[in-house]
């Protein structure tokens, strides 16, 4: 049981390279400074593998803190910053899964939720600070 387990949590995070994209235009949304922080720190841990603990959204990056709160540094410090995405990718399997892309295509940071609604407005929320 523990085998199909780990093998569960490590193939998880592929899934988002082997599927489908999901076709979505976002909209502009109101505060999402908050829905990107929520989504962020209530990923699934069993798919996302490392969860932040904190999430800061800034006027130029996104600022995840990964670890154990009581580490002694704080965890790691880990930042996505706008200028630097080039694409966000929605995909679908029993999982959503959003793949946030830099400008040659490569993957910076996948984003999981088990609710198509959530994952969306995530999207909407990142699109809106990044000013797209």
């Amino acid at each position: 049981m523990k085998k199909w387990l780990v093998l569960a949590c490590c193939l998880a995070p592929l899934s988002c390279f082997l599927n489908p994209n999901v076709s979505y235009v976002p909209n502009r949304i109101v505060d999402p400074a908050k829905i990107i922080e929520r989504v962020m720190t209530s990923q699934p841990p069993e798919i996302a593998g490392s969860v932040p603990y904190k999430v800061s959204v800034q006027s130029d990056s996104i600022k995840m803190w990964m670890g154990e709160k009581g580490d002694a540094g704080g965890g790691n410090i880990g930042e996505i910053y706008y200028n630097e995405i080039g694409k966000v990718v929605l995909k679908h399997t029993d999982i959503w899964c959003v793949e946030i892309l830099d400008q040659t295509g490569v993957g910076m940071y996948n984003v999981f939720s088990s609710h198509e609604s959530e994952a969306k407005q995530f999207i909407d929320a990142l699109y809106t600070v990044m000013g797209r």
